[in-house]
């Protein structure tokens, strides 16, 4: 019980709870010195913390970024809190003198150069918005280093999910408040449903766009339905999970409503299969949540829902909102230009068109280019490296197996998304590295090295 309570009331924990007020602050004053406030809370929870524990502080508040702003068009203090987690895990590196392997050093170095060689590529790319990409991958790149016990994705997974669920909680009774609505509306563009007979309101938390929010909560949720089928799961985790499925509709959005079929979807089939005492807890909640949703709020998902599903007609376009067309046009684009399809227009350069390509694949591929995909892909590779020999797990990765669940719905769910160049997308890649390397089924060849350590004890 002491242990639990240490780590309830850690460091990080708390400069969450009092930077959360300090945002909180700021909206109904408007007083920038609550953001400055906020910084320095945080800031300082990531000096004091051991090195495993200061991601906690960047995990909580990505999905603040947005609202930790002295203005909107300014630089996000999530950046700014980005960057030094970044100095102060090189400054433990240097002065605890720790050992990193030289291939994880030379993948990164080699992401980096390419990154700054894409500068070179566009003349509208911008240094800031450079350094703010690199900065993310940057953070999930030390953070990984310091990852040393599988129990630690727990303790991840509930901190971005409580950073979730905190930011949506005030976004939605903050409306109700008229300074914290006036400070929403500065930054927040609305996304309305307009039905036959009613307008419905898109939910977007503290972020400026319901679908770029949906996919951070469907993270959020599927990490800590890893946890739960790991049989790991506490109160905690059941409670965060239902108010991520509440707001993750509220969203109105198709992708997450297809992606969280396909999750639960997936969980009833392996719970059915291997744990059926767990099967029952998990329905009798949903089932009490489908009962409250069907008393209070039966016609705004059921009309909202089906107008966004069938209003708009039922070919390729219509069903994806027009991104199918915007995909060919990206397609297109990038393959007749051949210095774009092998080295792409640059990080932070200007859409195709001014077109949003709603595909992370082809955003990807457009900015970098095949060769900058396969050098971040071989960063991500070594970055999975690194996390197994730190873990000690010589897992097995099974796309069949609850471990990779948070893995399937970033690949399926950002075919309509372009989260690669957004600021959440390393720390959905840490979650996800973390995850399978944490609860990933063991290979024969790690089940024998445990038998045969068994046997000589």
């Amino acid at each position: 019980m002491e242990s639990s309570k240490a780590r309830l009331f850690d460091v990080s924990n708390l400069s969450c709870l009092v930077g959360s007020l300090f945002v909180l602050l700021k909206m109904v004053t408007g007083s920038n010195i609550f953001l400055i406030l906020f910084l320095l809370t945080a800031g300082t929870a990531m000096l004091l913390e051991k090195s495993e524990h200061k991601i906690k502080v960047i995990l909580y508040f990505t999905p603040w970024a947005y609202a930790t702003k002295f203005y909107f068009t300014q630089t996000s203090l999530f950046t700014v809190l980005t960057l030094a987690y970044c100095l102060i895990m090189l400054l433990t590196i240097l002065l605890d003198r720790t050992q990193i392997p030289s291939y994880y050093v030379i993948s990164m170095l080699l992401f980096v150069s390419y990154i700054l060689f894409s500068l070179m590529m566009n003349a509208s790319t911008s240094l800031k918005g450079a350094v703010s990409f690199l900065a993310n991958f940057a953070a999930v790149y030390l953070a990984i280093l310091f990852v040393e016990k599988p129990d630690a994705f727990k303790t991840y997974a509930r901190t971005y999910a409580a950073g979730l669920t905190v930011s949506s909680l005030i976004a939605m009774f903050g409306s109700f408040i008229p300074t914290i609505r006036q400070y929403l509306d500065s930054y927040f563009t609305g996304y309305t449903v307009h039905t036959a007979g009613h307008l419905y309101n898109r939910f977007s938390g503290l972020d400026i766009d319901p679908n770029y929010y949906a996919i951070q909560v469907l993270i959020g949720l599927s990490c800590l339905v890893m946890i739960i089928m790991a049989r790991k799961g506490k109160a905690i985790d059941y409670v965060l999970g239902m108010a991520l499925i509440v707001f993750g509709l509220l969203s109105l959005s198709k992708m997450f409503l297809l992606s969280l079929g396909l999750l639960l979807s997936f969980v009833f089939l392996f719970l059915f299969k291997n744990d059926l005492k767990q099967l029952g807890k998990i329905l009798v909640l949903l089932t009490a949540l489908f009962c409250i949703g069907w008393v209070y709020a039966k016609d705004y998902f059921y009309e909202a829902f089906l107008f966004r599903f069938l209003s708009q007609g039922t070919d390729a376009s219509s069903l994806t909102t027009g991104r199918s067309t915007i995909w060919f046009h990206y397609l297109y684009g990038i393959t007749e230009n051949t210095k774009w399809m092998m080295f792409g227009n640059g990080v932070t350069g200007e859409y195709l068109n001014d077109e949003i390509s709603h595909n992370m694949y082809l955003i990807a591929w457009y900015y970098l280019g095949l060769v900058g995909i396969l050098i971040a892909l071989q960063l991500f590779f070594q970055m999975n490296t690194v996390l197994r020999s730190n873990l000690k797990r010589q897992t097995s990765l099974s796309f069949f197996h609850y471990s990779s669940i948070s893995l399937i719905l970033l690949l399926v769910a950002n075919f309509a998304l372009d989260s690669f160049i957004m600021h959440y997308f390393g720390v959905h890649l840490f979650l996800v590295l973390v995850g399978i390397n944490s609860l990933a089924k063991s290979s024969e060849f790690e089940k024998k090295s445990r038998l045969m350590m068994q046997s000589n004890e």
